[in-house]
């Protein structure tokens, strides 16, 4: 199953996976972007049966919503994607970040994804392979939640939505490798090429 989302919808799902009920003043502040935006992405995401609304405490997540959210990470080999705060410290940039782990990643260039994320709103980005090394160099990551045998992309940004929109358009929107040297995000669904 792929993902027809918008990245933004994406990521306001996965704020409500995160934050189990929250209204549109809480999402917009916990991912740092406008109410208007998140009011938009929520009529969008209740008229397609993904979230719903809960009393007076806000929206929630479906059950198809919940299922779909995870078929989405999934489709773009998101194994699991969630708030990382304290690698701001780790990155060195920022003011919060998001972790995801990963099947594969979309390339070997480092670089190229690194552009792809920081274009996409990222103020940088970390590729952790196996073993805890950070992809094309000899510096290992000592972080507690890595697992040593699994992959991982690190974002970080001024805003969650932006670390996280910057793991999103690696992983989903944006094909690193074979866009880089346009000079501008290719955009697109989730899931999809533009």
């Amino acid at each position: 199953m792929g993902c027809a989302l918008e990245p933004r919808d994406l990521i306001v799902l996965l704020s409500l996976k995160w934050r189990k009920v929250a209204g549109r003043k809480h999402i917009s502040e916990f991912l740092g972007i406008g109410e208007g935006s998140i009011r938009s992405a929520l009529a969008r995401l209740s008229n397609a049966g993904l979230a719903e609304k809960h009393g007076r405490a806000g929206f929630k997540l479906t059950v198809d919503g919940s299922s779909y959210v995870e078929a989405c990470l999934r489709s773009c080999g998101i194994r699991r994607l969630e708030p990382r705060p304290g690698l701001v410290e780790v990155l060195g940039c920022g003011r919060t970040c998001a972790v995801a782990e990963v099947e594969a990643f979309p390339c070997d260039r480092v670089t190229a994804m690194r552009d792809a994320a920081v274009m996409a709103g990222a103020c940088g980005a970390l590729f952790v392979g196996k073993g805890r090394r950070l992809v094309g160099t000899d510096l290992t990551m000592d972080l507690p939640y890595l697992s040593e045998g699994s992959l991982y992309v690190a974002a970080c940004g001024d805003t969650l939505y932006h670390a996280v929109n910057g793991i999103v358009t690696v992983m989903c929107v944006k094909r690193p490798c074979t866009d880089v040297g346009r000079g501008r995000p290719t955009g697109g669904r989730v899931g999809g090429p533009s």
